[in-house]
């Protein structure tokens, strides 16, 4: 029934307080757990293959050398079994009756992606990469995706949407050049036709860590990067939809701070260039 992916880099110590949370879950149907080491050079292997020995649930470990998130993720998807495949972050916790309020979600058939809550697990760490609303969110196709509506510390995926948004662009994600491999892929479904809901009752538990001003403004700034990319793939790869991304990302940096825009506005050209660049070795390739 339900597939999660945790991707995970050289985090073996924390890793194995997230592994031992899925243990808590409640949920009769049947599920498992898709561990995705991104190349780590630390005992992450050692960790995921202890714990999968003596769990109670499947465990499926899967290596990925090509470093980034959006590498990580499509290799979870190939390893994955079932139809609804959920993801969240190997520093997150999920609530008790995660499986059963993804899988209620999934029985509209219609939907083809949802992300939940995401609140912060430790008091002390500074209020970020959390999502606390409690109020339902809709998303129509071929609407505009907003950047930080939906957190990829915590949404899940119909196969279907998922297997036709092509996973996830190499390109971006934690550990490449450009962080928005989430808002990306939920992007492409509606602009394929189906349709996301912000889910609240979905809840992970985010324990990022994070504690000083430099760690939240090398934060911001990965932001800023990854929205550049964001906007120029949606409005210069993405022929159905260039004009409505264009009118979005024009009225957004209308009202934001010009260091935002300008560093929006070049990793915008660094992505282009790198997807040309992409492109051009998969042709070589062929």
């Amino acid at each position: 029934m339900i597939s999660i992916i945790v991707c995970t880099y050289n985090r073996a110590p924390a890793l194995l307080q997230c592994l031992k949370s899925f243990e808590a879950l409640n949920f009769d149907d049947q599920w498992e757990l898709i561990v995705v080491d991104n190349n780590s050079s630390d005992a992450t292997a050692q960790v995921i293959e202890e714990f999968a020995q003596q769990a109670s649930f499947p465990v499926v470990y899967k290596k990925e050398e090509a470093q980034g998130l959006g590498n990580a993720r499509n290799a979870g998807i190939a390893q994955a079994s079932y139809d609804i495949i959920a993801f969240t972050d190997d520093d997150c916790y999920p609530a008790a009756d995660y499986l059963e309020q993804i899988a209620s979600a999934f029985n509209d058939e219609q939907l083809g992606f949802a992300g939940g809550r995401v609140l912060l697990h430790d008091p002390d760490d500074l209020p970020v990469t959390i999502k606390l609303s409690e109020t339902p969110e809709f998303y129509t196709p071929g609407q505009v995706m907003r950047p930080g509506a939906i957190h990829g510390a915590n949404f899940m995926f119909r196969r279907e949407a998922l297997v036709a948004a092509q996973g996830f662009d190499a390109l971006f994600g934690a550990g490449a050049a450009f962080p928005c491999e989430d808002v990306d892929t939920v992007a492409e479904c509606l602009r394929l036709g189906w349709k996301g809901q912000y889910i609240p009752s979905i809840v992970v538990s985010h324990d990022h860590g994070r504690k000083t001003q430099d760690e939240l403004e090398k934060l911001r700034y990965g932001y800023d990067i990854g929205r550049g990319a964001y906007y120029a793939k949606r409005a210069f790869k993405c022929k159905t939809q260039k004009l409505r991304y264009l009118k979005f990302w024009f009225f957004k940096i209308r009202k934001q701070p010009l260091h935002k825009t300008k560093v929006e506005i070049n990793s915008a050209i660094r992505y282009l260039l790198a997807a040309r660049q992409h492109n051009q070795r998969k042709l070589d390739n062929e």
